[in-house]
């Protein structure tokens, strides 16, 4: 999955990659729920990571425009390497 990101944009494969978290979280709640900690914290460490990861995916322009930036920082976030 890691050598995906060098191909791949990062905006594909993060999201992609979090998205294991909910299968894995499913699974182990499924298959050894006596050995898995369950917590809030662990829940709410899985919601906050698969969140972030959508975020990622979203576009500059969309959040800028939501947000109502001042164009001269605006300027400066669109800028890319």
């Amino acid at each position: 999955m890691y050598s995906a990101v060098s191909v791949a944009p990062i905006m594909v494969v993060i999201p992609l990659m979090q998205s294991t978290l909910v299968f894995r979280f499913f699974f182990a709640m499924w298959l050894n729920p006596e050995h898995e900690i369950f917590g809030p914290k662990v829940v709410m460490g899985t919601a906050i990571s698969i969140i972030g990861a959508c975020a990622v995916a979203i576009d500059t322009e969309l959040i800028l425009e939501a947000l109502r930036v001042p164009e001269r920082l605006a300027s400066l976030l669109r800028w890319q390497i």
